[in-house]
């Protein structure tokens, strides 16, 4: 397909030099990447409380395993917090199982499926918006996730990882924290950092929007 097409679109440069490096001319490829209708997100900072949440489909590349090993870091650490996890998909039950193996249930909610309002009220209650993804086996990773930019709308900091292409949009400690995917002591770190740093918060939520 991607040979025989007259033009192909990318919604990040990683993907795009994915697509050349799969030997389609550059002279085909073009970037654009999505945008969000910005009066459709009412920017506020700061937030009150410590309410992690995240939002997405629950498999392998979403890396939020690595999520609940941080929680419990935060939990070892005496660090207040509570963690939102929104969406469904074919490891509910291994991550429901991790949580309770961890002694985390007191401190994690598994909300399931949501309408996108009930998502985007989520995001904007936050005083986190953290998206552990990982690059799997297979090479499968996300690109600029749209949740990323739709806390950046909103004025929640964002936590992520450098697995997929967030660092198109994201610049470290400017509008955003990135950590190494696989990583839990360093997604610990960067929540704890966001969450015991008053001053961080909006400076990085008025950056980011």
């Amino acid at each position: 397909r991607l040979r025989t097409a007259a033009g192909i679109v990318a919604c990040s440069q990683l993907a795009a030099d994915a697509v050349v490096a799969a030997g389609i001319s550059p002279e085909n490829v073009r970037v654009i990447r999505h945008g969000l209708p910005l009066s459709d997100f009412v920017f506020h900072t700061p937030r009150d409380g410590n309410t992690l949440f995240t939002a997405c489909r629950l498999e392998e590349k979403k890396g939020i395993d690595t999520l609940l090993l941080a929680c419990e870091l935060l939990m070892e650490r005496d660090i207040p917090f509570r963690c939102l996890i929104a969406g469904t998909g074919p490891l509910l039950i291994p991550l429901k199982t991790l949580c309770s193996r961890l002694k985390l249930d007191a401190h994690v909610q598994f909300a399931g499926w949501q309408a996108q309002e009930e998502t985007r009220a989520g995001i904007a209650n936050a005083s986190v918006l953290v998206l552990p993804s990982r690059r799997t086996a297979d090479g499968d990773r996300d690109g600029i996730a749209n949740i990323l930019l739709e806390a950046m709308a909103l004025g929640t900091p964002v936590v992520t990882t450098t697995a997929g292409a967030a660092g198109e949009a994201i610049v470290d400690q400017v509008n955003g924290l990135l950590v190494p995917p696989d990583s839990p002591t360093a997604l610990a770190n960067a929540l704890a950092t966001v969450l015991n740093d008053h001053a961080l918060p909006p400076r990085l939520a008025h950056a980011a929007r």
